[in-house]
């Protein structure tokens, strides 16, 4: 099991507001994530699949 945790970003939604990003742009990383094959990364912080230090 992997366990990671996926930042958006600021996402144009009803919740964000307006100057977002795409959601669509926003959703692809949490796509990539839910679909890392079993030897992917885990443990770590990401957004548009690039680590981020936390």
């Amino acid at each position: 099991m992997l366990v990671n945790s996926i930042c958006p970003g600021w996402v144009a939604t009803d919740m964000g507001g307006p100057g977002g990003r795409p959601v669509a742009q926003g959703a692809a990383g949490i796509v990539w994530a839910a679909t890392l094959p079993d030897n992917g990364p885990t443990g770590g912080f990401f957004r548009d699949g690039k680590r981020l230090p936390w």
